[in-house]
């Protein structure tokens, strides 16, 4: 089982969060967004397969453009993983196959930063 899901829209929250979880998926979407919606499925699927100790965080791009600014987001959906405080990949797809690379190199990072 992964770990818990957060909605974070303050950035001073969000730099706390990523400072204090060591594995974060980010995903910044909009309400209004069609491909987000089309994505969240694929999103859920393939986070249930991470370990529980990934978190996974909402930003709402017309709430947190704070951190939407700081990740120079220009389009949603936009998928991110930060690995002790780190931003590493970033994909702005609403692809399935692009969604599954993104959760297969998570696993990768995931898995040699914890030295297995």
């Amino acid at each position: 089982m992964p770990g818990d899901v957060y909605e974070i829209n303050d950035i001073e929250q969000f730099k706390a969060f990523i400072n204090t979880h060591r594995f974060v998926v980010v995903k910044i979407t909009a309400t209004w967004c069609g491909p987000c919606k089309k994505a969240e499925p694929i999103l859920r699927s393939e986070f249930q397969t991470m370990g529980n100790n990934v978190y996974l965080v909402y930003v709402d791009a017309d709430k947190g453009t704070a951190i939407k600014r700081a990740f120079r987001i220009k389009t949603v959906p936009t998928f991110a993983s930060i690995i002790d405080g780190e931003l590493c990949d970033i994909y702005q797809t609403s692809s399935k196959e692009s969604i599954g690379e993104f959760f297969v190199k998570m696993r990768e990072r995931v898995l040699n930063a914890m030295g297995n």
